[in-house]
């Protein structure tokens, strides 16, 4: 192989590598923080005023006195995850 089919491999896996590295940080958990009923697509119901996207866990974890409804009111929202957890439980 010669010198200019070395660094051509070098920057190309340096590109693949930092796409890779975009796509792994770009994925958090967005914490619903609403205290009843509420609407997907409102960021005041979501911790920091972020909806979660394609790449995120959504995760609903607040103590709750009764049960709540979540309106979807979009056709589509994809998520990678959705985490339900009791904070109540001992």
């Amino acid at each position: 192989m010669n010198v200019r089919k070395g660094m051509q491999m070098k920057r190309s896996l340096f590109c693949f590598g930092m796409m890779v590295a975009a796509c792994w940080s770009s994925a958090a958990e967005r914490v619903w923080q609403a205290t009843g009923d509420g609407i997907w697509s409102d960021p005041a119901n979501w911790a920091d005023g972020v909806l979660p996207g394609a790449s995120d866990t959504a995760v609903f974890n607040s103590a709750l006195a009764s049960d709540v409804t979540v309106t979807m009111d979009a056709p589509e929202q994809a998520i990678t995850k959705l985490l339900l957890q009791n904070a109540t439980a001992p």
